[in-house]
């Protein structure tokens, strides 16, 4: 018997023994989740699921986040929605189409930001879920401004954004599909702020857009 199997055999006491000097590691909490269904199982004794949860999200690791959504004892919103705004940031379709059909997960949270970082990053197939879901608001502003942007990286300007941001930074990016995908849902306004849109994307040569 190599180790692998005799590591499956173990029982589950000794499988939650280990399982518990992994709690403050995300990383080999997940890959100790994704062994097997058993190894699943002890997990979900052991662990408190929402680092996992989230770190699921953050990785793109799909089917540990179905598996996780439909035992139901994980929380998809906690922390204002953390795991829904960093996927429609990083572009995660998959799991950002998961969080959508399970229906727990807002995409408003925050004003808006899911759709405002995913604009910003030119992730035209999350914002074309996010569009389609009809609960984000493409036109919405964002109160999160003061000291650095947390979407630009920039000193903030409360007065130069405004309203319709998502459309002012995708324009901003020269994300023209992200543009074109706004346009065409007819609720964000490219004239808003003295058409920031327009002169975003003069400034930084963005012709396309």
């Amino acid at each position: 018997m190599n180790d692998t199997n005799l590591f499956h055999t173990l029982p589950d006491e000794i499988l939650s023994h280990i399982a518990s000097f992994l709690v403050y590691d995300n990383q080999s909490r997940c890959a100790f989740t994704r062994a097997c269904c058993r190894f699943y199982g002890v997990a979900h004794d052991v662990f408190d699921q929402k680092p996992a949860f989230q770190y699921a999200c953050r990785h793109r690791y799909t089917e540990i986040v179905k598996l996780l959504l439909a035992d139901g004892r994980v929380d998809p919103t906690a922390d204002n929605n953390w795991a829904f705004r960093l996927s429609s940031k990083k572009g995660h379709t998959d799991v950002v189409r998961l969080l959508l059909e399970d229906g727990r997960a807002d995409p408003t949270s925050d004003n808006n930001l899911a759709i405002q970082l995913s604009c910003k990053n030119g992730h035209t197939d999350v914002v074309k879920l996010l569009l389609a879901d009809g609960r984000a608001d493409p036109s919405a502003s964002n109160n999160k401004w003061g000291g650095i942007s947390f979407l630009t990286g920039r000193p903030a300007d409360p007065a130069a954004y405004g309203n319709n941001l998502a459309i002012q930074l995708s324009s901003r990016n020269g994300h023209t599909d992200v543009v074109r995908l706004l346009l065409a849902d007819g609720r964000a306004d490219p004239t808003a702020n003295d058409s920031y849109a327009l002169q975003w994307s003069i400034s930084f040569w963005h012709t396309d857009v």
